[in-house]
């Protein structure tokens, strides 16, 4: 389960009530002073998977948090990095964000190697241990 929630154990339709539920609560829930954007990631005309951008007081932080989630079978094409490294564009040259943070399940080598190969460096673990942390 490469999730902090096992989300995509459950049945239909609760499965997707539960998916749109999420990222509706996304938009509702924008402020100011706290948001988070999610984009569509489609390859060939198929979803492949999302990358999110998101600040808590970004006025005056200027840092943002990534996260992301890709099919297994778009994984090791490179997309992941083009999708993290399009976020962290908008980021940086669009919003004048001064620094990105990210996280990965430690047993996630492929995201952690995503991370490494762009830039971040690791900067700690979660508090519940089983997550490197980037910055």
């Amino acid at each position: 389960m490469p999730f902090g929630v096992a989300w995509t154990d459950a049945p239909s339709p609760e499965f997707e009530r539960n998916f749109a539920r999420f990222y509706w609560s996304h938009r509702a829930n924008w402020q100011p002073r706290a948001w988070n954007l999610t984009f569509g990631v489609f390859v060939d005309g198929r979803a492949a998977g999302v990358q999110d951008i998101g600040a808590r007081d970004f006025a005056v932080l200027r840092t943002v948090n990534t996260g992301s989630w890709l099919g297994f079978g778009f994984q090791g094409r490179g997309i992941g990095r083009q999708m993290r490294q399009a976020v962290l564009a908008l980021a940086f040259d669009r919003l004048g964000a001064e620094v990105a943070m990210s996280g990965a399940f430690l047993e996630n080598a492929a995201s952690r190697k995503v991370s490494e190969a762009i830039g971040y460096e690791p900067n700690g673990l979660a508090s519940s241990g089983g997550s490197q942390l980037y910055g």
